[in-house]
């Protein structure tokens, strides 16, 4: 017989968590979900869930709902890197993971599955990926009588949506420094041609890409 715990899990209903709340939800668990959008709230209340809404940046908040829990799932939300302005996603990670952990320690709960990615051993070398190693180093402060497991999934294809300007050679490719970035990956003939846009990542200096008219 499976033991029915009070699980609190952060990630709203997305393409992550709303699965993991419904399979919770059927294993006769009691679920919370964390989002910190009000309209959300009507929808976790429908799959049998109680909704906590509220920002995990405000550790009040976080403190009060994860007291009486039995397990947390804790993951860093996608950051708006091209919506927000000077964003520093990294100090941004450390302060959602270091809210996690004192929630964490204050409610006494001793289960956490933390979601991490790809590169999160790395300190350097993983582009932007680094907020995973912050998180993670955070993480390893809870004391050893929590048991912290670390998913680290592959990247997920429909990140990419968040690329859809810069696929179309939107956003900042309109301006001066796009049409620079043209020249140096199509070339004087890509640019006439109009050539639709650039994906730019972290693989290293040694690799390039080019799609010619993506879209």
């Amino acid at each position: 017989m499976s033991i029915k715990m009070k699980i609190v899990v952060t990630g709203s209903l997305g393409n992550i968590s709303r699965p993991l709340v419904v399979q919770l939800i059927k294993q006769g668990h009691q679920v919370t979900v964390i989002s910190s959008s009000a309209a959300r709230k009507v929808e976790i209340e429908q799959l049998g869930a109680q909704a906590a809404i509220g920002e995990i940046e405000d550790s009040i908040f976080l403190n009060k709902t994860f007291e009486g829990q039995d397990a947390a799932y804790c993951m860093i939300p996608p950051f708006n890197f091209f919506g927000k302005q000077n964003l520093d996603y990294q100090k941004q990670a450390l302060e959602i993971s270091t809210n996690y952990v004192q929630a964490i320690q204050k409610a006494g709960i001793k289960k956490v599955i933390h979601l991490s990615g790809v590169g999160a051993e790395k300190s350097n070398g993983a582009g932007v990926l680094v907020f995973h190693y912050i998180a993670q180093s955070v993480f390893k402060k809870l004391p050893s009588d929590v048991t912290v497991i670390h998913i680290r999934p592959a990247s997920f294809d429909y990140n990419l949506y968040a690329f859809m300007d810069m696929i179309k050679g939107k956003g900042f490719l309109e301006g001066i420094i796009g049409k620079l970035l043209y020249l140096k990956h199509y070339g004087l003939k890509g640019l006439l041609k109009g050539y639709a846009g650039i994906i730019l990542s972290n693989y290293g200096g040694s690799f390039s890409s080019r799609v010619p008219g993506f879209l």
